[in-house]
């Protein structure tokens, strides 16, 4: 629905951002910018972005000192009382985990639109092949009631904080009734792109990042 005062909105044109036309819409003017400042991203100082040593300077004296809007790049997980599978715990390992029959959405990166009939099987084969015809994404494989929760525990000043362990009805939980949004297993090719988003409510999110080694 559209009002009569309401701006229009001007189409951004993925397909052609992702074989790297140069002017499709406002999101273009963003990904050579991205490009020239990604050094900036990854050190973090320029951008406010805090750098702690360990999982134990993410404490609650730092939750007051910067009120918790200030992202964190934490280079050592220890003190964090996170649970991890291996290092070696790949996409393959996800898929035989949870079930390779599982359905799972799959996101076209050039076009940002969802692919049906994928299960993990089918995102895992696509994954390891040698060659992949399309740039494909999964974002949205919540696992918090499968095996897979089992090998994962979200950081101690995570749970400290999570509305549904701290405040969620015990009596509810133990029936298996809980909101499920606390465990998403992201998995990205190289080359993905997202639109730029908000998560649902304005989440406050916690990331581990695992890369495949030898191959992006």
């Amino acid at each position: 629905m559209r009002g009569p005062g309401a701006r229009k909105r001007k189409a951004v044109d993925y397909a052609a951002l992702h074989e790297g036309v140069a002017k499709v819409g406002t999101a273009s003017r963003w990904i050579p910018h991205l490009e020239r400042t990604k050094d900036e991203f990854l050190d973090g100082h320029a951008l406010g972005v805090a750098r702690l040593a360990t999982g134990a300077d993410l404490n609650d004296a730092w939750a007051r000192k910067t009120d918790l809007r200030t992202p964190a790049v934490i280079a050592s997980t220890e003190g964090l009382g996170m649970t991890l599978p291996p290092p070696s715990f790949m996409v393959r390992d996800v898929a035989k985990v949870i079930g390779e029959g599982t359905p799972v959405r799959v996101m076209r990166s050039r076009d940002q639109s969802n692919l049906d009939h994928w299960s993990l099987g089918d995102w895992s084969r696509y994954y390891d092949a040698p060659r992949r015809e399309e740039v494909l994404n999964v974002i949205s494989l919540e696992f918090s009631r499968t095996a897979l929760a089992e090998r994962v525990r979200s950081p101690q000043f995570v749970r400290q904080r999570d509305w549904i362990d701290t405040a969620w009805p015990a009596a509810l939980r133990t029936r298996g009734h809980w909101p499920q949004v606390q465990y998403y297993c992201l998995m990205s090719t190289a080359g993905c792109y997202t639109d730029f988003h908000v998560d649902f409510g304005g989440t406050a999110v916690w990331y581990h990042a695992r890369r495949r080694a030898g191959k992006p």
